[in-house]
């Protein structure tokens, strides 16, 4: 990567046959702390990790952003099932979740650090292609962004925040999570292996 080639979020400086680079999620402990972190440098080129090039030809580092003022996200997931209600609650519920949350309770102790940090996924729509010998076929619509538990989107930090953990919600494909039948304590159990509540047996 040219040094001309970095975009205006990321700081490089060169000494000798090394390379500082501060920001665009290469350093540790991202996104609590921006630290410099060397990588080789030689004829004019920085050798870095594979990331995001933006529209203007600019390096962002390791991650995609799917709007301005998100975080760059590393685990990114498309959710392209038209048979549930995602794609509306990915880009309306959970975003308003999130708006809601920052105006009635405040920032978070993690979003008091890491201003991009949310309390709620935040999605996109994306078109949807797929590729078959060599032709690229449009798919439909998708919601593109950060998946559950992603570091930066979170702003957390596991070596940094050790009494911070992450619950998450069972899955809910199993009757008894999703309200369709009867809850009955006498015979209905949690299952940790399936991440549910099972009954019947």
């Amino acid at each position: 990567m040219a040094l001309g080639d970095f975009h205006e979020s990321i700081s490089v400086r060169v000494e000798g046959n090394v390379a500082y680079i501060k920001g665009g999620n290469l350093g540790k402990n991202f996104p609590l702390e921006e630290t410099e972190v060397e990588y080789p440098y030689a004829n004019g080129m920085v050798t870095v990790p594979d990331g995001w090039i933006d529209g203007n030809g600019k390096y962002r580092g390791m991650g995609y952003m799917v709007a301005e003022g998100t975080a760059l996200a590393q685990k990114k997931v498309i959710k392209i099932n038209y048979a549930s209600s995602m794609q509306s609650h990915l880009i309306g519920a959970c975003t308003t979740y999130d708006l809601l949350h920052r105006k009635v309770v405040g920032a978070t102790p993690l979003q008091q650090h890491v201003p991009t940090a949310v309390s709620a996924k935040h999605m996109e729509p994306f078109m949807f292609f797929n590729e078959t010998n060599g032709n690229t076929y449009f798919k439909g619509m998708g919601t593109y962004g950060a998946g559950k538990a992603d570091k930066v989107s979170w702003g957390f930090v596991k070596k940094k925040m050790l009494m911070y953990a992450l619950i998450e919600g069972s899955d809910n494909n199993y009757p008894m999570t999703g309200f369709r039948v009867p809850f009955d304590k006498n015979t209905a159990v949690y299952s940790c292996e399936d991440e549910g509540w099972l009954y019947n047996g």
